[in-house]
C-alpha cells in the first residue's frame, strides 16, 4: 500500500507530466480561466492517485 510520501511524489509527477504537457500543447493559459484550464490540471492527477490508493488499499486487505 502506498504512504503518504508516495501518494504526494506519484500525485506532483502526474501533475507536471499533465501540466507540462497541456502547456507545451495549448501555450500558458491565463489566471481567469482557472476553471477550465487549472482545475482539471489539478484534479486529474488527484483522482487517479485516489483511485490508486483505494485499490491497493483493498487489495491489501483481500490478502490472508
Amino acid at each position: 500500500m502506498p504512504t503518504r510520501w508516495g501518494m504526494g511524489v506519484m500525485y506532483l509527477v502526474l501533475f507536471v507530466v499533465v501540466a507540462g504537457i497541456s502547456i507545451l500543447t495549448h501555450g500558458l493559459p491565463p489566471l481567469e480561466d482557472w476553471h477550465s484550464a487549472w482545475l482539471p490540471t489539478t484534479l486529474g492527477p488527484a483522482l487517479f492517485v485516489g483511485l490508486y490508493c483505494l485499490v491497493a488499499q483493498r487489495r491489501a486487505r483481500d490478502q490472508p
